[in-house]
Order: structure tokens, then sequence, then C-alpha cells
């Protein structure tokens, strides 16, 4: 019955992908995602007008004016730091992002009480919602930046210098990815569809986001040794990125966890890069064998394209080898 229903949900995704998608991107496709980004655009400048609602929290970066008629030492304007705290007058330093302002509020009265005799008057104002993020990676300039929350990829790119200048003779040093952390959670987007004109696969500047720009060769080496409680899932993919490893869960659960396949996607050669004693091990298997390897936690997921990328290929598992894998890839799996 499980295994019915994943069928039943990928034979949907590959429905509306046949229906929606081609192997060229149409105007009608490019016209819309402008419009997304316009519309992104839009709502951060309507947010900015409005003043903070009750229920809004407060997130690094943002800069608030804090007021009082008790002590005018504690007059000022203060910027709450990447890691989440504002360090006020007399020493003072308290946990502000997450909070809305009225429990910010609270607590820095709370915190300001020992010095006066009577509870203080301390008002506080957001004044500015700009938000911290961390650049790293192959930029030129790592590092905290204050973004807007709809700032495009290229505006943060360029407040790190822009992409670091590859040394040609290390192919590695080539930033084709950006990998985004933000929340608790990673997604991992390819360059080559961002500058294409996939904008939407950029989401919104939370705050204490990080943003780490890499190679391929460098992601592989990376995920290969990666967190047990994660499976990574690559290749052609909707949304690329970390998912909970849930034991027992098939392909067919990290595939809808990863938004589906894309139009370009060729699920007769799907991969599996796993770290075995120290070294890489990848295996080749289709989503019509009978029995499907058994994934486990640190594992790479890679789905790939009907015409494999350098990144696909760099997996050392080509079109004719993967074909030849698809048959016995279950039965190597079990003898790991």
């Amino acid at each position: 019955m499980k295994k019915f229903v994943n069928l039943l949900i990928l034979h949907v995704f590959l429905a509306l992908t046949a229906v929606s998608c081609s192997s060229r991107k149409s105007a009608d496709q490019f016209m819309l995602e402008s419009q997304v980004a316009e519309a992104r655009m839009a709502s951060y400048g309507a947010e900015e007008s409005m003043p903070v609602r009750p229920q809004d929290q407060l997130a690094p970066g943002y800069r608030l004016k804090i007021s009082s008629g008790d002590d005018s030492n504690i007059n000022g304007v203060f910027r709450i730091a990447y890691d989440g705290t504002l360090k006020l007058p007399y020493n003072i330093k308290v946990k502000a992002a997450g909070l809305t302002l009225s429990e910010l509020k609270s607590k820095v009265i709370k915190a300001y009480a020992p010095f006066f005799k009577v509870t203080p008057s301390i008002a506080l104002r957001v004044i500015d919602r700009s938000r911290y993020v961390e650049v790293a990676g192959l930029v030129e300039k790592p590092g905290h930046y204050l973004v807007k929350k709809s700032d495009p990829l290229d505006v943060v790119l360029a407040k790190a210098g822009g992409l670091k200048r590859p040394d040609y003779e290390d192919n590695s040093a080539v930033a084709r990815f950006v990998r985004i952390e933000q929340l608790g959670k990673s997604r991992t987007v390819k360059l080559a569809d961002y500058y294409a004109g996939a904008t939407s696969l950029i989401p919104q500047w939370q705050g204490g986001d990080r943003i780490f720009f890499q190679s391929e060769r460098a992601e592989i080496a990376e995920v290969s040794g990666g967190s047990s409680k994660y499976v990574q899932v690559i290749g052609q993919v909707r949304s690329p990125g970390d998912q909970l490893y849930q034991p027992g869960a098939d392909f067919f659960h990290y595939l809808v966890a990863a938004g589906g396949p894309t139009d370009r996607a060729d699920l007769e050669r799907v991969a599996i890069i796993r770290n075995l004693n120290g070294k890489r091990r990848t295996l080749v298997f289709s989503v019509t064998d009978k029995k499907q390897p058994e994934l486990r936690g640190g594992d790479v997921l890679l789905v790939y394209g009907d015409n494999a990328t350098h990144f696909e290929r760099s997996t050392g598992v080509g079109a004719s080898i993967a074909s030849m894998f698809t048959g016995i890839a279950s039965l190597v799996l079990l003898a790991f």
C-alpha cells in the first residue's frame, strides 16, 4: 500500500512536469519568474512602510531606537548582531532575535531593573529591518553583511566582492552551487539555473542565514562524509538539499521531500553516493527495480539528468556503466 501511494505521488509529479515543462524554458516561464521577483520586491517595500506588528519576530540585523526618561545614558540606536544578541549600555546583553518587540521590551526592562529604585520607563522602536547574513565559501570577501529581505542573490554576492577568481589549474575552485542554510534547513541551488532566470529558487532572507558558494567537487567531498542525521538529495530535483533521515524510508520519500523530479530527471538512473571506510562508493539503480537499495543516514542521493552535467559525470558512473549496474545495485548495497 505504501509503495502504491509513493508511486501515485511520483506519477502526479511526472504528469505535472510533463505538461508544464519542456527542454527549454519558454518566454511565459521567464515572464512568470520575473513577475514573482517583482512581487517579492513589492512585498518588501510594503513591509518596510508598515509598523512592526505585535506578532512580528525580530531578526539579526534589525536596528532599534531605545529611549528612557529615567536615564539618558540608555538612549540610543542599537543593532541586533548576527548571533541574535543585542548589546546595550551598562554592559547589558540580551538575546533579541526571535522575540517580539514587546517581549524584548520586557526583557530589557528586567535587565535594567537592578539599576533603578522603581521599574524604569523604557521605549523601543524598530527603525530599520535590514538583516544580517553570512556569506562564505568561494567569494572574495567572506563575512557578515546587511541585506534587505528581498535582495536578489546578485546584490548579496556583490557585497562580498563577487565570486572568487578561480585558479584554472584547480577546477575545484570554480563556484557552481550556492548552499543556503536558513531556519534550521539547508538547500542547494545550481548557479547556472539561477542566472538562467530561476530566481524563485532563492528564498527571502530571514536574518542569520548562511550563504555558502561552493564548487561541484567540493560538494561531493563534503557530503560523502555528511551527517548521519540527513540524506542529501541533489541533481535533477526541484528543491535540492538535506532531508532528515528516516529509517526505512525509500527513494520515493526523499524524492517527494525534495520537491519531485525536474523535467530533465532520468529516473532510470539514480545514484547513491556513500562514504564507506573512508572511500566513496557510487551505486546506480532504477526506480523500476523490484528491490531498491536501502538508504542510510549520511548518504547522497543523486538523480541524473537526461543529459549528464559535469557534476553527474564526476561521480565516475557513465551512462553505459549505469545500465550495467542497474540490475545488481541492490545486491551490492546489501553487502555494505
